[in-house]
């Protein structure tokens, strides 16, 4: 995944979810490049408003410990919580990526 394909999938999720205060993450090169991307923009805004309510608004990214996986082990738990259960209902079913997205979408209306 490249960052710029990172950064539309979290664009998504805030507008889907809302904007979080903390991402915290694992140390996948494409999160910390987008981390760096985030942070020249909010770092470009010159007009005075704008940067007050983004910084207002700031995200504040930080990773787990490097080579301590364990430690992100609550998220891993969510997403075999989803895997799981779309493995079963799929089965060996091969989706693309569009159809995969909107078997997404459909169970988070659920």
């Amino acid at each position: 995944m490249s960052t710029k394909q990172f950064l539309h999938c979290l664009r998504r999720f805030f507008a889907r979810r809302g904007q979080p205060r903390i991402i915290q993450s694992d140390n996948f090169r494409t999160f910390k490049s987008a981390d760096r991307e985030l942070h020249d923009l909010y770092e470009a805004l010159d007009c005075e408003k704008i940067t007050h309510e983004m910084a207002k608004n700031r995200i504040q990214w930080s990773y787990i410990t490097e080579r301590a996986p364990w430690t992100g082990g609550y998220w891993e738990r969510l997403v075999r919580s989803v895997k799981s259960p779309l493995k079963k209902v799929l089965g060996k079913t091969t989706l693309d990526f569009d159809e995969m997205r909107t078997v997404l979408c459909e169970v988070e209306a659920q």
